[in-house]
């Protein structure tokens, strides 16, 4: 199953956390652009059905990371 949206929201908050002190505007756009892909996830959850791509862990996981950035 392909994860690559989780792969650059990572990328995005990193890059965000790096320029936060330095560029706060900067920060938050890439914190944002994180935020909606894990938000795009979210729209794909399937609790229901543990073969899902997006099943109850994953959204877990989509959920707390969401949690932790909005800002």
């Amino acid at each position: 199953m392909d994860y690559s949206e989780y792969i650059k929201a990572y990328e995005l908050v990193f890059e965000g956390a790096m320029l936060y002190y330095v560029d706060n505007e900067n920060a938050k756009v890439a914190i944002k652009k994180a935020l909606d892909l894990w938000e795009g996830v979210l729209k794909e959850s399937d609790l229901t059905n543990k073969k899902a791509r997006v099943n109850d862990k994953v959204t877990r996981a989509a959920r707390y990371n969401c949690a932790l950035f909005y800002c």
